[in-house]
């Protein structure tokens, strides 16, 4: 499921001059907030050794959201919860998320959920072009030796800013 939420703000900025006659000009900035949200997307999970499971989580439609020339998106947030072959996180010493071999967020643990929230996201948008996003979840502690699976709930931050004068 996704959903999708859209915030506009419109600040007028004004020029003012000294002289007499001389009138405020008025610039309309408007800022483009969107947040994606995809909920209870079903990952499964492999052990890949050395304490280690992981899981690909592919997010398919980020490029189709927004306008591509000056978009910003970020992992906002992101929640684990246990599904198949698992009831809870008490064998998870560390998690977290990967794009592209790059770690962007820290889901910590152990826990019935694991739950993350970045203040700083950085930009995906190079990630998210020709086919997708692709997130990594990594577990590592005393991981279950077959696959299991988990359904993640994640939100995007998708930022544009457009000025008309």
């Amino acid at each position: 499921m996704v959903l999708a939420r859209a915030c506009f703000f419109a600040v007028g900025v004004f020029a003012v001059g000294g002289g007499a006659g001389c009138l405020p000009q008025a610039d309309d900035i408007q800022t483009q907030v969107y947040e994606v949200c995809y909920s209870g997307v079903p990952a499964q999970i492999a052990p890949s050794g050395s304490g280690q499971a992981t899981g690909l989580l592919l997010v398919p439609d980020v490029d189709d959201q927004v306008d591509l020339d000056d978009a910003h998106v970020g992992l906002r947030n992101l929640a684990v919860t246990p599904a198949d072959g698992v009831d809870d996180f008490h064998f998870v010493d560390a998690a977290h998320v990967d794009v592209a071999g790059q770690r962007i967020l820290e889901l910590p643990g152990p826990g019935l959920e694991l739950y993350g929230e970045a203040s700083a996201p950085p930009n995906l948008m190079p990630h998210a072009l020709g086919g997708g996003l692709r997130l990594t979840l990594v577990f590592e502690g005393a991981v279950p030796t077959t696959n299991w699976g988990v359904e993640v709930d994640a939100c995007f931050s998708v930022d544009g800013v457009s000025v008309d004068r």
